[in-house]
């Protein structure tokens, strides 16, 4: 029978028209719904994740034969003949071709172009986690100086556990580095990052936190300079005062707390950061098995020193953010452990990790996972779980067991089902969308400014040579316990003030640029 016989009569024109293209170079583009239907040995494919869950194709190009040899030259179509297979292949591909048009599928004939690729997915902002930094913040800022509010031994126990908690802000920045400098459902870094060189691409972050750092520097650096030349002379003071001007004391285990204590933390950031660019494309490229092996193996390196400090210490039970310097057997040893930019760094990296598992969901790798409220209760039940029965006593064992092995997994695992509910068209995780709360994200925005300035405040407070000096005695004792909540209150309005005047001036902002680009030609 003649292979144009076996199609229906309404059909033949379609295929007298499309046969004469078929011998050439055919490019399939589809209005496309939610599932790919079929790809008959695509020659490219290029497929990325959208938001909805499902598979997007970007492109889809199928070629043949070589096109026409003159351009706009059209050859003529195959004649058909008996036991001829050459006549056959092409009204056997136009067939087809009309059968898919016929069901929906938009058939466009080109010269082995492959269709245009669209541009990737933009990251939508996920305005939970500038909550997320409001209420880490609001927890090592108690955790310093709750023990002038005479609590109770339960709540100084829970409140004071910082050092397990810090570990988050690490994984935190690690976890929106990769959420801003990743493809969404494709395993790279965006050019910004590959394209850029490693110098423009460090500066301008550590000047996001410096210039900040710096003015807090300058305000209280009269009191800084009081009280450590005071009990150390001003040699040591001028080399504490280097140390902090160029964010390096978290690099000295004993003096990683000169000055402004708590931006010991901006100079272990500011390590991660330069390292950034160099490891931030390499765990772009690994799919999801691989991250996860990364992940284990991070975790593993990052917990052997720790365990050399537990086992040389004999500290497997100590809860060591409620106890006093003069208590650790070796405390040297222990703050190199707390300190040390290095394992900053694998914290910062497991965040970037994690990140990423999130965002190659919909990449065709794997079924993507579904979304459901526990998600993100039950590592947060775990988070605080763990807090609640190391204060009580009820587990006894060390932060450096605890922050490894049990709460930054559990807050990996809370960012990720926080990241996947507020993406959804619809968020439904009331977890997603107390986070989202406008006045809790506004509050998110002071957090850095709160950072900053607390730890010179409650020096200024509570510091007893400071303290007596300017006020008779800390203010704990000549005011009594409530102070707290007003040196709380003090804290917040100044961040509230640094923020309006400082970081979102625009003056500032300008210096601030002209400083980069004199920096960058030097580098």
């Amino acid at each position: 029978m003649p292979c144009n016989a076996s199609f229906p009569r309404r059909l033949r024109s379609r295929a007298a028209t499309l046969a004469a293209v078929a011998g050439g170079a055919v490019t399939v583009a589809w209005p496309f719904r939610g599932r790919v239907p079929f790809a008959a040995a695509p020659a490219t494919s290029d497929i990325t994740s959208v938001r909805r869950g499902y598979q997007q194709p970007l492109a889809l190009a199928t070629t043949g034969v070589s096109p026409p040899s003159s351009p706009g030259a059209q050859q003529p179509a195959p004649k058909a003949k008996k036991g001829d297979a050459k006549g056959v292949i092409p009204v056997a591909l136009a067939g087809a071709a009309v059968l898919a048009r016929s069901r929906g599928w938009v058939m466009a004939a080109a010269e082995g172009a492959a269709a245009k690729e669209k541009p990737p997915a933009k990251a939508p902002r996920i305005d939970a986690f500038d909550s997320m930094r409001f209420f880490l913040i609001a927890y090592i800022v108690c955790g310093h100086f709750i023990s002038f509010a005479a609590p109770s031994a339960f709540a100084f126990k829970a409140v004071t556990q910082i050092n397990v908690v810090v570990g988050a802000f690490f994984a935190l920045s690690g976890y929106v580095a990769a959420y801003t400098t990743c493809e969404i459902g494709k395993r790279e870094a965006k050019q910004r990052v590959t394209e850029t060189p490693a110098p423009a691409f460090i500066i301008p972050r550590i000047f996001g936190y410096w210039p900040l750092h710096l003015l807090v520097l300058l305000i209280f650096s009269p009191m800084f300079i009081y009280a450590d030349s005071l009990y150390n002379g001003p040699i040591v003071t001028a080399a504490h005062g280097l140390m902090s001007f160029f964010m390096i004391s978290a690099w000295f285990p004993l003096h990683a707390e000169v000055w402004n204590a708590p931006t010991w933390f901006l100079g272990a950031l500011t390590f991660a950061t330069i390292l950034t660019p160099y490891f931030i494309p390499v765990i772009a490229k690994q799919d999801k098995k691989s991250l996860r092996r990364t992940a284990f193996f991070l975790t593993l390196f990052g917990f052997l020193p720790k365990l050399g400090y537990l086992y040389d210490t004999n500290a497997w039970g100590f809860l060591e953010g409620a106890m006093s310097p003069k208590a650790f057997p070796n405390l040297a040893f222990f703050n190199f452990m707390r300190f040390n930019p290095v394992w900053a760094v694998f914290e910062v990296m497991l965040g970037v990790v994690a990140c990423r598992l999130v965002m190659l969901d919909h990449s065709g790798e794997e079924p993507a996972p579904k979304v459901g409220i526990l998600d993100t209760v039950l590592p947060l039940v775990g988070m605080v779980a763990v807090i609640i029965l190391r204060a009580t006593g009820v587990v006894a064992l060390s932060d450096m067991i605890v922050r490894p092995l049990i709460f930054m997994p559990l807050f990996l695992l809370f960012l990720m089902g926080l990241h996947r509910s507020s993406i959804l068209e619809k968020v439904t995780d009331p977890i997603a969308k107390f986070m989202a709360w406008r006045p809790l994200t506004w509050l998110g925005g002071l957090s850095f400014p709160i950072f900053v300035v607390h730890g010179p405040l409650g020096q200024l407070f509570y510091k007893k040579a400071i303290a007596t000096k300017l006020f008779g005695g800390p203010m704990n004792v000549v005011q009594g316990p409530y102070f707290f909540w007003v040196y709380l209150l003090v804290v917040g309005v100044s961040a509230f003030l640094l923020n309006k005047f400082f970081m979102s001036s625009k003056a500032v902002a300008s210096a601030s640029k002209n400083v980069q680009e004199k920096v960058l030609k030097v580098l």
